[in-house]
């Protein structure tokens, strides 16, 4: 299982990611930005899928925030279906 960790805070990463790593899971993502996040997820790319089984993101973020990213990716097909946890 897949989870990208999207936060712009270095420490938020490193709590979640010790967190996650204890509780077994291995396939670790992680994305300092909505913008960053849309290129790992392959937003707006036209037949694209992604490995990608969970979202984990922050609300309050530099540039666009976490509802907003979290809008535009339940826009695409591919990745309607992800749960996003904020």
């Amino acid at each position: 299982m897949a989870i990208l960790i999207v936060d712009d805070s270095p420490d938020q990463h490193l709590l979640l990611r010790n967190i996650l790593t204890k509780a077994g899971h291995t396939d670790l993502l992680t994305a300092d930005s909505a913008e960053t996040a849309f290129s790992a997820l392959h937003v707006g790319a036209s037949g694209a899928s992604t490995s990608v089984d969970l979202i984990l993101m922050d609300v309050l973020m530099p540039g666009l925030d976490g509802v907003a990213a979290c809008k535009r990716i339940k826009q695409e097909e591919h990745l309607r279906d992800i749960p996003v946890i904020m």
